[in-house]
Protein backbone atom coordinates (compact mmCIF):
# COMPACT_ATOMS: atom_id res chain seq x y z
CA UNK A 1 0.00 0.00 0.00
CA UNK A 2 1.29 3.45 -0.89
CA UNK A 3 2.23 5.75 1.96
CA UNK A 4 0.59 9.16 1.59
CA UNK A 5 0.61 12.33 3.68
CA UNK A 6 -1.07 15.73 3.52
CA UNK A 7 1.01 18.59 4.92
CA UNK A 8 -0.56 21.91 5.89
CA UNK A 9 2.40 24.24 5.38
CA UNK A 10 2.24 27.58 7.18
CA UNK A 11 4.27 29.78 4.88
CA UNK A 12 3.82 33.03 6.82
CA UNK A 13 1.97 34.55 9.76
CA UNK A 14 1.62 37.81 7.83
CA UNK A 15 -1.70 38.68 6.23
CA UNK A 16 -3.24 41.49 4.22
CA UNK A 17 -6.57 41.18 6.09
CA UNK A 18 -7.55 41.46 9.76
CA UNK A 19 -10.37 38.92 10.08
CA UNK A 20 -12.40 39.17 13.27
CA UNK A 21 -12.03 35.49 14.18
CA UNK A 22 -8.43 34.84 13.08
CA UNK A 23 -6.93 32.01 15.12
CA UNK A 24 -3.49 33.13 13.93
CA UNK A 25 -3.80 36.22 16.13
CA UNK A 26 -4.95 34.04 19.02
CA UNK A 27 -2.40 31.26 18.71
CA UNK A 28 0.61 32.11 16.57
CA UNK A 29 3.85 33.30 18.00
CA UNK A 30 5.52 36.21 16.22
CA UNK A 31 6.99 34.21 13.36
CA UNK A 32 7.14 35.87 9.96
CA UNK A 33 7.94 33.83 6.82
CA UNK A 34 9.31 30.35 6.32
CA UNK A 35 12.90 30.93 5.18
CA UNK A 36 13.15 30.36 1.44
CA UNK A 37 16.66 28.99 2.02
CA UNK A 38 15.13 26.07 3.94
CA UNK A 39 12.76 24.96 1.17
CA UNK A 40 15.14 22.24 -0.06
CA UNK A 41 15.37 20.64 3.39
CA UNK A 42 11.60 20.98 3.86
CA UNK A 43 10.83 19.11 0.64
CA UNK A 44 13.43 16.40 1.28
CA UNK A 45 12.60 15.71 4.93
CA UNK A 46 8.86 15.86 4.33
CA UNK A 47 8.96 13.27 1.58
CA UNK A 48 11.35 10.62 2.89
CA UNK A 49 9.43 7.39 3.39
CA UNK A 50 6.31 8.55 1.51
CA UNK A 51 5.12 7.72 -2.00
CA UNK A 52 2.78 10.69 -2.35
CA UNK A 53 2.74 14.08 -0.61
CA UNK A 54 0.11 16.77 -0.90
CA UNK A 55 1.19 20.20 0.29
CA UNK A 56 -1.55 22.64 1.26
CA UNK A 57 0.18 26.03 1.33
CA UNK A 58 -1.41 28.09 4.06
CA UNK A 59 -0.83 31.17 6.19
CA UNK A 60 -1.49 33.91 7.19
CA UNK A 61 -1.85 34.70 3.51
CA UNK A 62 0.33 32.29 1.50
CA UNK A 63 0.53 34.45 -1.63
CA UNK A 64 2.48 37.05 0.35
CA UNK A 65 5.66 34.96 0.14
CA UNK A 66 5.62 35.45 -3.64
CA UNK A 67 6.13 33.31 -6.72
CA UNK A 68 9.89 33.05 -6.16
CA UNK A 69 9.16 30.98 -3.04
CA UNK A 70 6.89 28.57 -4.90
CA UNK A 71 9.30 28.31 -7.81
CA UNK A 72 11.84 27.03 -5.29
CA UNK A 73 9.24 24.54 -4.04
CA UNK A 74 8.61 23.23 -7.55
CA UNK A 75 12.33 23.04 -8.29
CA UNK A 76 13.10 20.84 -5.28
CA UNK A 77 9.96 18.74 -5.67
CA UNK A 78 11.11 17.86 -9.18
CA UNK A 79 14.56 16.96 -7.84
CA UNK A 80 13.06 14.61 -5.24
CA UNK A 81 10.77 13.03 -7.83
CA UNK A 82 13.75 12.28 -10.06
CA UNK A 83 15.71 10.91 -7.14
CA UNK A 84 13.07 8.69 -5.50
CA UNK A 85 9.99 8.58 -7.76
CA UNK A 86 7.84 10.36 -5.19
CA UNK A 87 4.69 12.23 -6.32
CA UNK A 88 3.89 15.76 -5.15
CA UNK A 89 0.60 17.64 -5.30
CA UNK A 90 0.15 21.30 -4.42
CA UNK A 91 -2.91 23.23 -3.37
CA UNK A 92 -3.20 26.59 -1.72
CA UNK A 93 -5.77 28.23 0.56
CA UNK A 94 -5.90 31.98 0.07
CA UNK A 95 -8.09 34.94 0.90
CA UNK A 96 -7.92 35.63 -2.83
CA UNK A 97 -7.19 39.36 -2.67
CA UNK A 98 -3.85 39.09 -4.49
CA UNK A 99 -4.95 36.72 -7.25
CA UNK A 100 -4.54 38.16 -10.74
CA UNK A 101 -3.93 36.75 -14.22
CA UNK A 102 -0.20 36.35 -13.50
CA UNK A 103 -0.95 34.14 -10.49
CA UNK A 104 -3.52 32.24 -12.55
CA UNK A 105 -0.88 31.53 -15.20
CA UNK A 106 1.47 30.31 -12.48
CA UNK A 107 -1.18 27.98 -11.03
CA UNK A 108 -2.01 26.56 -14.47
CA UNK A 109 1.61 26.07 -15.50
CA UNK A 110 2.55 24.32 -12.26
CA UNK A 111 -0.61 22.32 -11.57
CA UNK A 112 -1.60 24.14 -8.38
CA UNK A 113 -5.15 23.77 -7.10
CA UNK A 114 -6.49 26.46 -4.80
CA UNK A 115 -9.48 27.53 -2.76
CA UNK A 116 -10.50 30.97 -1.59
CA UNK A 117 -12.12 32.14 1.63
CA UNK A 118 -15.42 33.84 0.88
CA UNK A 119 -17.77 34.15 3.83
CA UNK A 120 -21.43 34.47 2.89
CA UNK A 121 -23.89 36.08 2.39
CA UNK A 122 -22.39 39.23 0.87
CA UNK A 123 -23.19 41.51 3.84
CA UNK A 124 -21.45 39.12 6.27
CA UNK A 125 -18.12 39.12 4.43
CA UNK A 126 -17.08 42.67 5.46
CA UNK A 127 -18.15 42.01 9.07
CA UNK A 128 -16.17 38.78 9.32
CA UNK A 129 -13.20 39.85 7.21
CA UNK A 130 -13.00 43.61 7.80
CA UNK A 131 -12.75 44.50 4.13
CA UNK A 132 -14.96 45.27 1.15
CA UNK A 133 -16.26 42.21 -0.67
CA UNK A 134 -15.96 43.83 -4.12
CA UNK A 135 -12.23 43.08 -4.41
CA UNK A 136 -12.87 39.39 -3.92
CA UNK A 137 -15.79 39.38 -6.35
CA UNK A 138 -13.35 40.65 -8.98
CA UNK A 139 -11.12 37.70 -8.08
CA UNK A 140 -14.04 35.33 -8.60
CA UNK A 141 -14.60 36.83 -12.05
CA UNK A 142 -10.93 36.28 -12.94
CA UNK A 143 -11.08 32.66 -11.77
CA UNK A 144 -14.21 31.91 -13.81
CA UNK A 145 -12.84 33.72 -16.88
CA UNK A 146 -9.64 31.65 -16.66
CA UNK A 147 -11.78 28.46 -16.55
CA UNK A 148 -10.57 27.39 -13.12
CA UNK A 149 -12.99 25.74 -10.69
CA UNK A 150 -14.20 28.16 -8.04
CA UNK A 151 -14.06 26.47 -4.64
CA UNK A 152 -14.73 28.54 -1.53
CA UNK A 153 -14.74 28.19 2.24
CA UNK A 154 -17.29 29.92 4.46
CA UNK A 155 -16.80 30.42 8.20
CA UNK A 156 -20.08 29.92 10.06
CA UNK A 157 -20.76 32.14 13.05
CA UNK A 158 -23.86 33.29 14.89
CA UNK A 159 -24.17 36.00 12.23
CA UNK A 160 -24.81 33.73 9.23
CA UNK A 161 -25.79 30.33 10.64
CA UNK A 162 -29.51 30.98 10.11
CA UNK A 163 -29.06 32.16 6.51
CA UNK A 164 -28.51 28.90 4.66
CA UNK A 165 -30.79 29.76 1.75
CA UNK A 166 -29.00 33.06 1.18
CA UNK A 167 -25.57 31.39 1.37
CA UNK A 168 -26.63 28.72 -1.13
CA UNK A 169 -28.25 31.20 -3.54
CA UNK A 170 -25.36 33.69 -3.42
CA UNK A 171 -22.76 31.04 -4.20
CA UNK A 172 -25.00 29.74 -6.98
CA UNK A 173 -25.26 33.21 -8.50
CA UNK A 174 -21.45 33.60 -8.43
CA UNK A 175 -20.89 30.34 -10.27
CA UNK A 176 -19.22 28.67 -7.31
CA UNK A 177 -18.45 25.01 -8.06
CA UNK A 178 -17.99 23.75 -4.50
CA UNK A 179 -18.02 25.15 -0.99
CA UNK A 180 -17.28 24.22 2.58
CA UNK A 181 -19.01 25.32 5.79
CA UNK A 182 -16.55 25.77 8.66
CA UNK A 183 -17.93 26.29 12.18
CA UNK A 184 -16.16 29.11 13.99
CA UNK A 185 -13.31 28.10 16.32
CA UNK A 186 -13.80 29.32 19.89
CA UNK A 187 -10.52 31.26 20.01
CA UNK A 188 -10.08 33.92 22.75
CA UNK A 189 -10.53 37.09 20.71
CA UNK A 190 -12.76 39.92 21.90
CA UNK A 191 -13.50 40.99 18.32
CA UNK A 192 -14.80 37.68 17.04
CA UNK A 193 -18.50 36.92 16.56
CA UNK A 194 -20.18 34.22 18.63
CA UNK A 195 -20.02 30.59 17.55
CA UNK A 196 -23.26 28.91 16.45
CA UNK A 197 -25.11 26.53 18.75
CA UNK A 198 -25.46 22.87 17.85
CA UNK A 199 -29.13 23.32 17.06
CA UNK A 200 -28.42 26.29 14.80
CA UNK A 201 -25.64 24.43 13.00
CA UNK A 202 -27.85 21.38 12.45
CA UNK A 203 -30.58 23.50 10.89
CA UNK A 204 -27.99 25.12 8.60
CA UNK A 205 -26.71 21.72 7.46
CA UNK A 206 -30.29 20.48 7.01
CA UNK A 207 -31.25 23.54 4.97
CA UNK A 208 -28.19 23.31 2.71
CA UNK A 209 -28.62 19.53 2.30
CA UNK A 210 -32.25 19.92 1.19
CA UNK A 211 -31.35 22.66 -1.28
CA UNK A 212 -28.50 20.58 -2.70
CA UNK A 213 -30.72 17.51 -3.01
CA UNK A 214 -33.97 18.97 -4.28
CA UNK A 215 -33.28 22.21 -6.17
CA UNK A 216 -31.50 22.78 -9.50
CA UNK A 217 -27.80 23.54 -8.93
CA UNK A 218 -24.36 22.60 -10.17
CA UNK A 219 -22.45 22.26 -6.91
CA UNK A 220 -20.12 19.28 -7.22
CA UNK A 221 -19.32 19.19 -3.50
CA UNK A 222 -20.57 20.82 -0.30
CA UNK A 223 -18.63 20.04 2.86
CA UNK A 224 -19.07 18.60 5.40
CA UNK A 225 -22.24 17.18 3.82
CA UNK A 226 -20.38 15.47 0.98
CA UNK A 227 -18.13 13.64 3.42
CA UNK A 228 -21.11 12.66 5.58
CA UNK A 229 -23.09 11.32 2.61
CA UNK A 230 -20.18 9.36 1.20
CA UNK A 231 -19.38 7.92 4.62
CA UNK A 232 -22.95 6.72 5.09
CA UNK A 233 -22.77 5.05 1.67
CA UNK A 234 -19.78 3.02 2.82
CA UNK A 235 -16.96 5.10 1.37
CA UNK A 236 -14.00 6.06 3.59
CA UNK A 237 -14.42 9.48 5.25
CA UNK A 238 -12.23 12.06 3.53
CA UNK A 239 -12.67 15.15 5.70
CA UNK A 240 -9.80 15.31 8.20
CA UNK A 241 -12.07 15.73 11.22
CA UNK A 242 -14.05 12.65 10.17
CA UNK A 243 -11.26 10.43 8.93
CA UNK A 244 -9.09 10.52 12.08
CA UNK A 245 -6.21 11.36 9.76
CA UNK A 246 -4.39 14.00 11.82
CA UNK A 247 -1.05 12.82 13.19
CA UNK A 248 -1.14 9.93 10.72
CA UNK A 249 -2.02 11.06 7.21
CA UNK A 250 -2.24 14.78 7.88
CA UNK A 251 0.10 17.10 9.74
CA UNK A 252 1.03 20.79 9.93
CA UNK A 253 4.44 22.45 9.71
CA UNK A 254 4.85 26.02 10.92
CA UNK A 255 7.10 28.84 9.68
CA UNK A 256 9.97 27.70 11.90
CA UNK A 257 9.73 24.13 10.64
CA UNK A 258 8.00 22.87 13.78
CA UNK A 259 5.75 19.85 13.21
CA UNK A 260 2.41 20.36 14.98
CA UNK A 261 -0.98 18.57 14.89
CA UNK A 262 -2.96 21.45 13.38
CA UNK A 263 -2.41 25.01 12.20
CA UNK A 264 -4.10 26.55 15.26
CA UNK A 265 -2.28 24.34 17.80
CA UNK A 266 1.08 26.08 18.02
CA UNK A 267 1.83 26.10 21.76
CA UNK A 268 5.13 24.52 22.82
CA UNK A 269 3.41 21.41 24.18
CA UNK A 270 2.13 20.64 20.66
CA UNK A 271 5.55 20.82 18.97
CA UNK A 272 6.41 17.24 17.94
CA UNK A 273 9.76 17.91 16.29
CA UNK A 274 11.32 20.05 13.60
CA UNK A 275 11.38 19.22 9.89
CA UNK A 276 14.69 21.02 9.43
CA UNK A 277 16.34 18.60 11.87
CA UNK A 278 14.64 15.27 11.22
CA UNK A 279 12.51 13.53 8.54
CA UNK A 280 8.76 13.75 9.03
CA UNK A 281 8.21 9.98 8.97
CA UNK A 282 10.46 9.64 12.04
CA UNK A 283 8.74 12.48 13.91
CA UNK A 284 5.35 10.81 13.34
CA UNK A 285 6.66 7.64 15.01
CA UNK A 286 8.10 9.27 18.11
CA UNK A 287 6.66 9.07 21.62
CA UNK A 288 5.09 12.54 21.79
CA UNK A 289 3.16 12.01 18.56
CA UNK A 290 1.99 8.58 19.70
CA UNK A 291 0.82 10.04 23.01
CA UNK A 292 -1.40 12.58 21.25
CA UNK A 293 -2.87 9.85 19.06
CA UNK A 294 -3.59 7.82 22.19
CA UNK A 295 -5.35 10.82 23.77
CA UNK A 296 -7.71 10.97 20.83
CA UNK A 297 -8.30 7.22 20.92
CA UNK A 298 -9.05 7.27 24.65
CA UNK A 299 -11.49 10.15 24.19
CA UNK A 300 -13.32 8.38 21.35
CA UNK A 301 -13.51 5.09 23.27
CA UNK A 302 -14.76 6.78 26.45
CA UNK A 303 -17.20 9.33 25.06
CA UNK A 304 -18.19 8.05 21.61
CA UNK A 305 -18.26 4.27 22.06
CA UNK A 306 -22.06 4.03 22.07
CA UNK A 307 -22.59 6.34 19.10
CA UNK A 308 -23.70 4.53 15.95
CA UNK A 309 -21.69 6.98 13.85
CA UNK A 310 -18.38 6.46 15.62
CA UNK A 311 -16.73 4.79 12.62
CA UNK A 312 -17.51 7.74 10.32
CA UNK A 313 -17.07 10.62 12.76
CA UNK A 314 -14.24 9.56 15.08
CA UNK A 315 -14.88 12.20 17.70
CA UNK A 316 -14.60 15.34 15.60
CA UNK A 317 -11.86 17.91 15.13
CA UNK A 318 -9.28 17.98 17.93
CA UNK A 319 -8.38 21.63 17.28
CA UNK A 320 -12.01 22.67 17.71
CA UNK A 321 -12.18 20.54 20.85
CA UNK A 322 -9.03 22.17 22.25
CA UNK A 323 -10.23 25.72 21.70
CA UNK A 324 -13.64 24.92 23.19
CA UNK A 325 -12.43 23.00 26.25
CA UNK A 326 -8.71 23.74 26.69
CA UNK A 327 -7.94 20.03 26.21
CA UNK A 328 -6.76 18.12 23.14
CA UNK A 329 -8.91 15.21 24.27
CA UNK A 330 -11.88 17.41 25.12
CA UNK A 331 -15.37 17.06 23.67
CA UNK A 332 -15.92 18.19 20.10
CA UNK A 333 -18.20 21.24 20.48
CA UNK A 334 -20.46 20.43 17.50
CA UNK A 335 -21.06 16.75 18.22
CA UNK A 336 -24.84 17.13 18.54
CA UNK A 337 -25.10 18.94 15.22
CA UNK A 338 -23.21 16.11 13.52
CA UNK A 339 -25.36 13.38 15.02
CA UNK A 340 -28.60 15.12 14.06
CA UNK A 341 -27.31 15.71 10.54
CA UNK A 342 -26.28 12.08 10.17
CA UNK A 343 -29.74 11.06 11.39
CA UNK A 344 -31.44 13.41 8.94
CA UNK A 345 -29.40 12.18 5.97
CA UNK A 346 -30.06 8.56 6.95
CA UNK A 347 -33.80 9.19 7.26
CA UNK A 348 -33.85 10.97 3.89
CA UNK A 349 -32.16 8.03 2.18
CA UNK A 350 -34.58 5.59 3.84
CA UNK A 351 -37.56 7.63 2.63
CA UNK A 352 -36.15 7.70 -0.90
CA UNK A 353 -35.64 3.94 -0.80
CA UNK A 354 -39.22 3.34 0.42
CA UNK A 355 -40.60 5.57 -2.32
CA UNK A 356 -38.65 3.73 -4.97
CA UNK A 357 -39.83 0.33 -3.72
CA UNK A 358 -43.42 1.54 -3.65
CA UNK A 359 -43.31 2.74 -7.25
CA UNK A 360 -41.80 -0.47 -8.63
Amino acid sequence: MKKVITIIMLTTSNCNLQCSYCYTKASRRNIQNFDINNVKVLIKNSSIGFDSIEFCWHGGEPLLVGRKFYNEVIKYQKEETQRRDVTFYNRLQTNGILIDTVWMDFFRKNGFHFGISLDAPSDIYPIHRKTNVNNLLKTCEIIKKENFPLGVLCVISKLNVSRGVEIFDWYKSLGVNSFGLLPLKCVPLSSKPLAPTNEELFHLYKSIFDLWMWTPNEFSCIEPLDTMIRSMLGQPPKGCSFANSCLKKMITIDQNGNVIPCSSLTADNFILGNILEKPLNKILMETKTKQLRKQRTRHVNKHCGQCKYIAICRGGCRANAYWATGKYDGDYPFCEARVKTFDYIEQTFQNISKTQRTTL
